[in-house]
Parts: C-alpha cells; sequence; structure tokens
C-alpha cells in the first residue's frame, strides 16, 4: 500500500478534518469552488464513521497514511481500496485545498469563506519577454514588465452579483436603476452595465458590511490592476499565463453565468472567473488617458489569448457595458 506523504501543506486540510470530520472538509473544499466526485464524499463519510467508533485514537498527520493505517479488522479491505482509490484521484483537488487552507491561515483576521486573503509580496507583473501574445497596446503599455509589491488583502472569491448590488442600491433608497434582458438578470449572474462608480459605491458598502458584522478593521474599494494581477495569477504566480480553455473561462458565449456555475474555475487562491464571464473594473488610471484599467475579458470574447491573467483593456469611467462587472477587496487597516 503507498503511504508516500502528501505535500506539507495538507496539514491546516487534517486541521479542519479533525474539526469537522472528513465529510465536513468535503464540503469546504466544494465551497472553494473545487468539485470532487459525489463518492469522494460518500468516502468521507465512512471515515467519519470510522472516527466515530474510534473516539480515542489520533488522527495522523497525513491523510494518505490516516486511511493506509487503519487496522485491518476496522474497516473493510474493500472500503480502503475504495478510499485510496479516491485519495488517488482527487489528490490534486485535496492539495489544491488544502493550500487555500494554508494561505487563508495567514490571514490577520477571520472573514466569511467567500473572502479570499491574497497574501503580501512582490511579483513580476505584465507578459514575460518570450511570451508569444505578448504586444504593444494603443498606448505602448502592455509590453511593460515591471516588479510589484503588493501588500496584503482579501478578494471576493466571485464578480459583485445581481443580489448583491440590488442590496446595495436598496441600502441607499435607490433601486436597482438598471433595464436588464431577463437573460442576464439573475440574482447569482455577475451585476453588469456598472459604471466605474457604481463599482465603487458597492465596493466600499460591502466593506461596510463586513466590517459591521466582523467587527475586523477594513475598507472596501476596487482592486489596483497590480493586485488584481497578483491574485488571478495564483500563489505561484504561472496561472492563467497562457490562453485559457473552456474549463478555466467562461467566454464566446451568448450570456454571462452565474457565479456559483459547478464549472466555475477556481484558482489556487480559490477565486472563481477571474477572466471571462465579465469585464473587471480596477481603481487604476491609465498612464495617457483618463480611461481606467479592466481586467479579465468576458463571455463575450472569442480568443483565448485575450483573457490572459496579463491583458489589460480600459474604459472612461462613466461607460456602463453588458460585459463591465467588478469585483471588491478589503484592505486590513
Amino acid at each position: 500500500m503507498n503511504t508516500t506523504a502528501m505535500n506539507p501543506a495538507i496539514s491546516p486540510a487534517i486541521r479542519c478534518i479533525r474539526t469537522n470530520g472528513v465529510s465536513g472538509f468535503v464540503g469546504r473544499v466544494q465551497g472553494y469552488g473545487l468539485n470532487p466526485a459525489p463518492a469522494f464524499g460518500a468516502v468521507g463519510a465512512a471515515l467519519d464513521r470510522y472516527a466515530g467508533s474510534a473516539p480515542s485514537r489520533d488522527y495522523p498527520h497525513e491523510l494518505r497514511s490516516m486511511i493506509a493505517g487503519l487496522p485491518k479488522g476496522d474497516i473493510p479491505s474493500d472500503l480502503r481500496g475504495r478510499v485510496l482509490g479516491r485519495i488517488e484521484e482527487h489528490g490534486a483537488v485535496v492539495e489544491k485545498a488544502a493550500r487555500i487552507f494554508a494561505i487563508n491561515a495567514e490571514a490577520p483576521f477571520d472573514l466569511p469563506a467567500e473572502w479570499r486573503w491574497i497574501p503580501p509580496g512582490e511579483f513580476q507583473m505584465g507578459p514575460p519577454e518570450n511570451d508569444p501574445h505578448r504586444y504593444n497596446d494603443y498606448y505602448g503599455e502592455q509590453s511593460l514588465l515591471e516588479t510589484v509589491m503588493i501588500g496584503g488583502f482579501f478578494m471576493l472569491d466571485h464578480p459583485i452579483t445581481n443580489a448583491e448590488y440590488r442590496a446595495f442600491r436598496n441600502a441607499r433608497g435607490q433601486g436597482d436603476w438598471r433595464r436588464l434582458d431577463r437573460k442576464f438578470a439573475g440574482d447569482l449572474q455577475p451585476a453588469v452595465k456598472l459604471p466605474l462608480h457604481e463599482a465603487e459605491g458597492c465596493s466600499r458598502w460591502l466593506g461596510e458590511r463586513i466590517e459591521e458584522r466582523t467587527g475586523a478593521p477594513i475598507f472596501g474599494r476596487l482592486p489596483f490592476e497590480g493586485e488584481w494581477e497578483k491574485a488571478a495569477r495564483g500563489p505561484d504566480g504561472d496561472e492563467l499565463m497562457t490562453p485559457p480553455t473552456s474549463e478555466q473561462a467562461h467566454f464566446d458565449a451568448g450570456v454571462t453565468r452565474a457565479v456559483d456555475h459547478p464549472d466555475a474555475y477556481a484558482n489556487g487562491y480559490g477565486l472563481k472567473d477571474m477572466t471571462g464571464n465579465v469585464w473587471e473594473w480596477t481603481a487604476s488610471r491609465r498612464r495617457i488617458s483618463n480611461r481606467f484599467v479592466i481586467r479579465g475579458g468576458s463571455w463575450k470574447y472569442g480568443f483565448p489569448w485575450s483573457l490572459m491573467a496579463t491583458i489589460r483593456d480600459s474604459s472612461f469611467p462613466f461607460m456602463y457595458e453588458m460585459s463591465f462587472g467588478s469585483r471588491p477587496v478589503l484592505v486590513p487597516q
């Protein structure tokens, strides 16, 4: 039986398993937008039953060993084999979820699960010199490659939804001013047709609500484009650096899709739909114009290269389009 230790990042997952059981961990994995097969959940339930029958047993600090090391009399051999098979089959999902746990454990305080912690650090922003899709845009800014230092912040794991935007407007006593076609108006679809000031206002309001609820000293705003790119590229800085596949981005489609769609791709920070679905406003102004940078591409785009993490476009702040949305960040004060 293979008992090779998994990635050291698995220990946060073990802590979650100790607290919530394996099934609870699987539920959290699914909450991160990572979707193991239902059979993995059934395996988790079986392990929970085993753990419940042996409450004094210390959990080993590694998931594979926990399964392989069970006494033969305590778990049927066929179940043991199925469990190990599922761990092998979904090992990448388990390790990815464990890494998200580990990153969020570094956060200065706990926020609701949909807010992901992006740790501070330096990264190389922009396309590498050998990027075949590297190009100079109208203002000559796309070709810049620079070292950027980013402070830690929380980012919403999905674009602002219609439900969230309507709640913001209702809190102001104003109501939703947009006249959306019904196919774009679902509560869990991204809020489109947002000019910059509406995206900014909703971001501040969401921050105020979270601060009131949690007492955390934070404020909400739109991300600067360096923050957006760091988040999109994931913990290793290499995600979405090539043209995304249809499994990684929602594009070349006739409409936006719900942010909880089972096919929504979550990157290594647990952020869904960082490319495709909707363009996202940033707080960064063009160096040579009164336009603001937008990132991520949208459901309209038919060319995958235009949805890479380094691709940028811009728009005047008063513009509102069916492909424009936003995603706020919360910054510790």
